[in-house]
């Protein structure tokens, strides 16, 4: 996977707690991580500002193939959903 592609760019992240969908975004950075090898770091941010205790959500390669789509619904570049699959049933 390339993830130069990703650096710099804008990640909303869409988040499900409770039933109720939250949307947080921030900016792709690329890391090394000493047991998971280069990872995507986004600085969450809410309607631009920081969040409090200014959290970072760290992704590994094997996350974005599965939850990262190109989508600009939140006004980001990108799309990461890791909200769990509804299932009509229940």
């Amino acid at each position: 996977m390339d993830f130069l592609m990703y650096k710099g760019k804008t990640i909303a992240v869409v988040l499900t707690c409770g039933g109720v969908q939250h949307v947080v975004s921030g900016f792709a950075e690329l890391a090394d991580d000493e047991d998971m090898g280069t990872v995507l770091r986004i600085q969450l941010q809410q309607q631009g500002r920081d969040l409090a205790g200014h959290p970072v959500l760290i992704v590994h390669e094997n996350v974005l193939g599965k939850c990262l789509v190109d989508d600009d619904r939140y006004g980001c570049d990108f799309r990461l959903d890791l909200s769990p699959p509804v299932n009509p049933s229940h």
